[in-house]
């Protein structure tokens, strides 16, 4: 559990912190640190580099999302090889 200020990111937040999550431009045009979106509600800047199949499979990009709410957030695991 992290409580995030509204003003910020929930990125800047989540660094803040001191949790290893993934990003790279902070700025929503890489997409490094899409996560799922799997509780909650959050504003998000736009444009950004999500495709719209990937905001309605629930994807956000923490470096430009704000909670609107309490968010619950699910990062994609790498896979293990066979």
């Amino acid at each position: 559990d992290l409580t995030v200020d509204p003003r910020r990111t929930l990125l800047e937040s989540t660094v803040e912190a001191g949790l290893s999550v993934p990003f790279s431009c902070t700025m929503g045009g890489c997409g490094e640190c899409k996560a799922h979106l799997a509780r909650g509600q959050v504003s998000m800047a736009e444009p950004n580099c999500l495709s719209r199949d990937e905001r309605e499979d629930g994807c956000i990009l923490p470096c430009i999302s704000y909670p609107l709410t309490d968010v619950e957030l699910a990062y994609p695991t790498a896979s293990t090889p066979p």
